[in-house]
């Protein structure tokens, strides 16, 4: 559970705030992972591109900028 929280969405766009970004945009890699012992590496891309619209992508891809800031 720890894991959700600290690798989520959610979290990631606030310490980005924090520390002065700007999300430009966002995305998925559209690709879910699993442990080396559920189906393992026999897990194709195929099975987990359709795996991730169900059980959700495993990566966040953020891009970036520095916010502006006012002197």
């Amino acid at each position: 559970m720890t894991e959700l929280h600290y690798f989520s969405r959610r979290r990631w766009t606030k310490l980005f705030e924090e520390a002065g970004w700007t999300i430009a945009e966002y995305g998925t890699n559209g690709l879910a992972y699993s442990g080396f012992g559920l189906l393992g590496a026999s897990m194709g891309l195929p099975l987990r591109s359709r795996l991730s619209r169900w059980a959700g992508s495993s990566c966040h891809v953020f891009v970036l900028r520095q916010t502006v800031r006012a002197t």
